[in-house]
């Protein structure tokens, strides 16, 4: 009995992780394909090959976002963007939601933007409770009028949920960059601590910010 439940653990560690993968590359790749609608149906790739092949609703995504890079790169299309902005702040209701998005979108990924750029060691909730946060900029507007002292946007994610998560301002003497990415320290948070990223060659403790 032990042995079986051995192997029934073992084989539930290799096939769960692979089926959610499956699951959820099914479930994007599904999603992408549909906007395959916009095609003309005589254009349709089932149409011309005569069977269904996955995959081909990525590939128009891709295109078209290549295609609006491209057009919004050049002048007339950052004018053409201009115009549409300027139209979009015209409309009530829309122009709350656009420029919300916009902002983020801008902040995220624009490439002089400085959203998840580093990973901090933060106390929360509490003083003597440690967990990740990321750096997501300074505190602006009005608020740094109430904060004496140098302070840093945080945003410290939820487990295993990253999505889900606290926007705190933090004193930067009480932060602690640390040596590594992004990408280690969110698979650090969503693993739950299980899939500790490796050390630096040089391990000494990082001093604060």
């Amino acid at each position: 009995m032990s042995s079986i439940r051995r192997w029934l653990l073992a084989g539930l560690l290799v096939l769960v992780p692979l089926a959610i993968t499956l699951a959820v590359l099914n479930w994007i790749v599904g999603t992408l394909d549909q906007t395959l609608l916009i095609l003309p149906a005589a254009w349709h790739p089932d149409k011309l090959l005569g069977f269904h092949i996955p995959g081909f609703g990525v590939l128009l995504m891709l295109a078209i976002v290549l295609l609006m890079g491209a057009i919004a790169s050049n002048f007339l299309g950052r004018k053409l963007g201009h115009w549409g902005n300027l139209l979009l702040h015209r409309i009530p209701i829309v122009r709350s939601i656009y420029s919300s998005v916009k902002q983020v979108s801008d902040t995220l990924f624009s490439e002089n933007g400085n959203a998840f750029r580093k990973a901090l060691l933060v106390q929360w909730p509490r003083e003597g409770v440690w967990t990740i946060g990321f750096l997501t900029g300074v505190p602006g507007g009005d608020v740094i009028n109430h904060l004496p002292g140098e302070y840093l946007s945080v945003y410290v994610p939820t487990t295993p949920n990253p999505t889900g998560g606290y926007f705190v301002m933090l004193r930067k003497a009480e932060c602690i960059e640390l040596k590594m990415s992004v990408d280690e320290a969110l698979t650090y948070v969503i693993s739950m601590g299980v899939v500790v990223p490796s050390r630096p060659a040089t391990s000494p403790l990082n001093p604060p910010m």
